[in-house]
C-alpha cells in the first residue's frame, strides 16, 4: 500500500468505505491518490524489552509503498525517494511492495487500461525499481484493478461463461503485461499475478494456467497470487496449485476484536487464533508458503475490531496500532508456513504507520528477522480498543 498526507477524493474515498461496510470484512483497494504527508504526530512512548529472535534471511520484511499516476515510481516523483529513505530509516524493511493500479470501465466490461489519474508507465516502474535496488530493497510487483463504477473493488468482478473470462484475461494482460516486462527488465524480485480476484477466481483453470504460462515467458522469478482474507478459505481451485506458483500471498484483514471495547487475553494469542491459523491453514492445504501480501490497522482505538476500514469514529490511539502490528509480528516471524509481510500502507491515511510506535515496532521485529538486533516483548497490558486485555511476558 502506500504513502499517507492529504486525502484527495473524497467520494471516492466514501464509496469505498461504502462498500467496505458492505462486505463486512473486505478492504477495498487501490483507486485513489495520495501524497507524502507532511506533518507526523509525535511518537507515544512505548514499553519494550528486547530478545533474541532467529533471523531468516528469507524472510520477506516489507511495507506496501504505492504511487500513483503517470510519473509514479520514475524520475519526477520525489515521493519515491524520500519514502523510501523514510521506510528504511524508520522500520528497517528490506522488501517494499510496488503497487500497479489499472482501471476496468464497469464489472461487466472485458476492458482494462491505463489512466493518467492511477497508472504509472512501465519505464517509470523500472526505473522505481532500480531505484529501489540501490537503495538495498527487493521489489515485490503487485497489480490493482479499479472499477469505475461504484462499487470499486476488484473482487466483483464476475467470471462471466468462458469466452467473456478469456477476452478478460486477454485484456488483462495487455494492459499488465508490459509492466510485468519491465519489472522483469529491471530485475524485480517477486510479482503477483493477481490481488483479491475473488470471482474470477473461478473462471476456468485452464484459463488461468494459460495466464501463468504467459507471466513464465517473460519472468523467471517468483510468482504469487494474492487472495482476500474473506475468500482465503474457499476450497482451492486446481491452478492455485500449479507448480508456476512459488507461493499464495492472502489480503490479511482479519478482524481480531469483535467489537471496538472488547477485551480478550493476551493479544498475540488471538491474533494467532483469529489470523494465524487461517495462515497456517492455506499454507498447509495448498502444500506452499504463505505472503501476508497486505496487512493493516489504523492509528485508532477499534484498529483491531474493523482493520479493513477506511474511516472511523473511534479516538486516535498509535497505541492500538502499535500492539496491532506487535500481535502480528509476534506470530509470524516465527511462523515456518509465512514466507513474508507487507504492512500496508506508507504515507496512505488512515493507515499510515509513519513517525508512530507502530513504526518502531515494525523495525524492532524487522532488524530481529534481518539479524540485525533483537526482537521486543512488550510489558504491561496489551491494549485492544483502548482497554487493558492482560499481559505479555
Amino acid at each position: 500500500m502506500k504513502v499517507r498526507a492529504p486525502f484527495r477524493a473524497t467520494s471516492t474515498t466514501a464509496a469505498l468505505i461504502t462498500i467496505a461496510v458492505a462486505a463486512e470484512a473486505v478492504l477495498i483497494t487501490g483507486g485513489v491518490p495520495w501524497t507524502l504527508a507532511s506533518n507526523r504526530p509525535a511518537p507515544l512512548p512505548i514499553l519494550l524489552v528486547k530478545v533474541t529472535a532467529r533471523p531468516r534471511p528469507r524472510f520477506e520484511a516489507g511495507v506496501v509503498f504505492p504511487q500513483w499516476g503517470v510519473d509514479a515510481y520514475g524520475p519526477l516523483d520525489a515521493n519515491w525517494a524520500l519514502g523510501l529513505d523514510q521506510i528504511r530509516q524508520e522500520t528497517n524493511a528490506d522488501w517494499v511492495e510496488m503497487t500497479v493500479n489499472l482501471r476496468q470501465p464497469s464489472f461487466g466490461s472485458v476492458r482494462i487500461g491505463a489512466t493518467s489519474r492511477l497508472t504509472p508507465t512501465p519505464a517509470g516502474v523500472a526505473a522505481g525499481i532500480r531505484l529501489a535496488h540501490r537503495d538495498g530493497f527487493h521489489v515485490f510487483l503487485v497489480p490493482l484493478i479499479t472499477v469505475a463504477t461504484v462499487p470499486h473493488w476488484e473482487g466483483m468482478i464476475p467470471a462471466g461463461t468462458s469466452s467473456h473470462a478469456r477476452a478478460w484475461f486477454r485484456a488483462y494482460w495487455r494492459a499488465y503485461g508490459p509492466f510485468v516486462r519491465a519489472a522483469a527488465g529491471a530485475g524485480v524480485d517477486q510479482v503477483a499475478i493477481g490481488t483479491e480476484l475473488a470471482r474470477m477466481e473461478r473462471a476456468p483453470s485452464g484459463l488461468w494456467d494459460r495466464f501463468l504460462a504467459r507471466f513464465r515467458r517473460v519472468y523467471a522469478g517468483p510468482l504469487t497470487y494474492d487472495r482476500n482474507h474473506a475468500s482465503a478459505d474457499d476450497p482451492l481451485l486446481p491452478w492455485m496449485r500449479s507448480p508456476l506458483l512459488s507461493t499464495l500471498g492472502i489480503s490479511t484483514w482479519y478482524p481480531v476484536a469483535g467489537q471496538p471495547s472488547e477485551t480478550q487475553g493476551r493479544l498475540d494469542a488471538a491474533w494467532h487464533a483469529m489470523v494465524g491459523r487461517h495462515l497456517d491453514m492455506n499454507a498447509k492445504r495448498i502444500g506452499k508458503p504463505i505472503v501476508v501480501s497486505e496487512i493493516g490497522y489504523r492509528a485508532s482505538a477499534d484498529c483491531l475490531s474493523q482493520p479493513y476500514r477506511w474511516r472511523s469514529r473511534a479516538p486516535f490511539d498509535a497505541a492500538c496500532q502499535a500492539d496491532a502490528y506487535w500481535a502480528a509480528m509476534h506470530d509470524v516471524a516465527s511462523d515456518p508456513h509465512v514466507r513474508g509481510i507487507f504492512v500496508w500502507a506508507w504515507s496512505v491515511p488512515v493507515f499510515e504507520p509513519n513517525g508512530l510506535p507502530g513504526a518502531q515496532v515494525l523495525r524492532k521485529w524487522f532488524s530481529a528477522i534481518e539479524g540485525l538486533g533483537a526482537a521486543p516483548t512488550r510489558r504491561g497490558p496489551a491494549r485492544i480498543g483502548g482497554l487493558a486485555s492482560g499481559s505479555r511476558e
